[in-house]
This record gives structure tokens, C-alpha cells and sequence, in this order.
């Protein structure tokens, strides 16, 4: 049998070409968003160095013509990068929503299609989990977590070369921080790979428990078997549990250990600008000033894509699972071939 076009035919995780063929009808949507990306990390560098034009030629010489442009214009950018945001926000949901809505009727078809032993040999409640709980997962890796991640790599991208040109010194001075960001997200990688599938695992269980007992629950009543039947259930929801804690577990610790390091390296940067500019190495007080906060903006590029890492691992854990709805062709399934062929 066929299997609809857009849906992974056989297990083995997330590949490039479905994503590509389930989003292919809203590629210039989604090329308009990479458009509003882009502007939006050109608006976001504006403030800082608007704020160094202040601070150097206005505040440090007393001088204050100008300064109700410079804070109009500062007010401006801000308010246009955040609206890009939004608009960044908006389309991404539209396309997602629209995405995830063919992707679930053609599922839905696909299941309706499948031989009668195919349900005979899967729990239905793991079926209602995997079209239900494991696509949402999807949608939050489509409305979320790619463009995030593209959106977080393309203004770090934007902030370093800001900071370069800024001072390539204070740049150098802030590389310190790259070797611990690297190894504790390495550490956190593989983990949360691991917490976020045993998550997808359990709670399939739990659905495939509760489908159990719901649908024989005349049977279980007859022989008075309710006890045995519910600690079953408590066992796995208690196992769910487990995973659930797991993965949050390194959600929590992972946003505080890079607000640490970040506020170290802060730290660093300002004792060594300070020293520049007192003893006259070419670094003002405004550069300072708008370095420290473009250093603070680089950060948050760092930490977001952290947290993204973890809503991807748990989309794709989901994904890894919802192919699997599509066995293999078997000798029920495979289409009989027609004589003479």
C-alpha cells in the first residue's frame, strides 16, 4: 500500500526530506519570515550603538543638543525589532498550524487504510498517542523550535561581528567563555536526547494502560481485578513521572549555569575595558558601555538555543515515533500484483 505523500514510510527519526515536503506549500511564507529575520537583527544592533553615541558624545563632553534624536531614534529601533518579532512569531504559527493540519489529516486517511492485524498487533492507545501527543510535539518543532534555533545561530552571528567591529579586543576577552558554554552544552546534549525520548516513551504507555483498562473494564469488574489493574497504572504513571522530573531536571540547571558564566565573563570584560580606558588603550566609556550590552544580548542567543535544544529533542523524540504507525510492507499489506505484471 501507498503511503501518503509528506509522511515518513518507515521508522529510524526525523528526516530533512519530510520536513521539507511537509512545509514545501508555505516556502514563500516561510521565506518572508527569513526576510523579517534578518531585518529584525539589523534593528537589534541599533540601540547599543546609539547608546555609545550618547554616552561619548553627549554625556561624557556635557552636551545635550541632539540627545532627543538619539533617544527618539533608540525608542524606534526597539519598538521596530520587537514588532518584527511578532510579525516573525505570526507567520511561523500560520505556516505550522497549516502545516500540522494536512499532516494530521493525512495520518488520519493513512490509519484508515492500514490491514485489520496491524491493530490487532499495536495497543491502540499507543496508536492514539502517537496521532495525538507525538504530533504535537511535531508542531511545537515547526511553530517553535527551527526557526528559533535559525533565528537564535543568526543573531549570534550578527551580535559577533557587531561586537568585532566595537573592539576586537574586548571580542578576544570574551572568547573566554566559549570552552565552558561548549562543554556544559555538550554535557546537556545527549541527555536531554535521552530524558526527552523516555518522556515520549512513558507517556505512551500511560495511554496505552489507560485505553487497556477503559475498554475492558467490564471484564476486570467480572473477576475483581480492579487492585491489580490500578497498581498497574500507578506503576506507570509513576514511571512518567521519572522521565518528566529527568528532563526538566536539566531544563532547570542548564538556564542558570549559563546566566553564571555569562555574568563572569561580564564581569571579566568590564575589569579589563575599565583598565583599557583608564590607561588610554583606545576603548571609551560609551564603547564600553554599549560592548557590555551587546555582550549581555550575545548571551541570550546562547541560552535560548540551549532551551531550544531541549524543545527540538523533545519534537524529534516525538517524530521518531509517529513513522512508526507505517510498517513494514508484510505479505497482508503489500499490494497483490496484477496478473500478467
Amino acid at each position: 500500500m501507498s503511503v501518503p505523500a509528506g509522511i515518513p514510510a518507515a521508522a529510524g527519526g526525523v528526516r530533512a526530506r519530510d520536513l521539507r515536503a511537509i512545509l514545501a506549500p508555505w516556502a514563500p511564507m516561510l521565506a518572508g519570515v527569513a526576510v523579517f529575520v534578518v531585518v529584525g537583527a539589523a534593528l537589534e544592533l541599533a540601540p547599543p550603538f546609539l547608546l555609545r553615541s550618547i554616552v561619548d558624545r553627549h554625556l561624557a563632553i556635557k552636551n545635550p543638543e541632539g540627545l532627543l534624536l538619539l533617544a527618539v531614534l533608540y525608542l524606534s529601533a526597539t519598538a521596530a525589532a520587537s514588532l518584527t518579532g511578532f510579525v516573525v512569531d505570526y507567520l511561523t504559527a500560520v505556516a505550522a498550524q497549516s502545516a500540522l493540519r494536512d499532516l494530521r489529516v493525512r495520518l488520519f486517511a493513512h490509519l484508515q487504510r492500514l490491514p485489520l492485524s496491524y491493530f490487532d498487533r499495536t495497543p491502540l492507545g499507543d496508536i492514539i498517542s502517537r496521532c495525538t501527543a507525538d504530533v504535537d510535539t511535531v508542531d511545537t518543532l515547526f511553530s517553535s523550535g527551527i526557526v528559533s534555533v535559525i533565528t537564535d545561530l543568526f543573531r549570534l552571528l550578527s551580535i559577533t561581528a557587531a561586537m568585532l567591529m566595537l573592539s576586537p579586543f574586548l571580542t578576544l576577552i570574551a572568547t573566554v567563555v566559549i570552552p565552558p558554554v561548549y562543554f556544559v552544552t555538550r554535557a546537556f546534549r545527549t541527555r536531554v536526547r535521552d530524558a526527552e525520548r523516555d518522556t515520549r516513551k512513558a507517556t505512551g504507555m500511560v495511554n496505552v494502560r489507560l485505553q487497556e483498562n477503559l475498554g475492558g473494564v467490564e471484564v476486570i469488574r467480572a473477576f475483581g481485578r480492579e487492585r491489580a489493574f490500578s497498581a498497574r497504572f500507578v506503576l506507570e504513571l509513576k514511571a512518567m513521572l521519572r522521565a518528566f522530573n529527568r528532563s526538566n531536571l536539566f531544563s532547570t540547571f542548564y538556564s542558570p549555569m549559563m546566566a553564571q558564566l555569562s555574568a563572569c565573563a561580564a564581569a571579566i570584560i568590564l575589569y579589563a575595558g575599565a583598565s583599557a580606558a583608564v590607561s588610554g588603550h583606545g576603548i571609551s566609556v560609551g564603547t564600553l558601555t554599549a560592548f557590555v550590552l551587546l555582550f549581555s544580548r550575545f548571551f541570550k542567543p546562547i541560552i535560548a538555543l540551549g532551551d531550544d535544544w531541549q524543545t527540538d529533542h523533545g519534537a524529534l523524540s516525538g517524530n521518531e515515533r509517529k513513522p512508526q504507525v507505517h510498517p513494514e510492507p508484510t505479505q497482508e499489506n503489500k499490494p497483490s500484483a496484477r496478473p500478467g505484471s
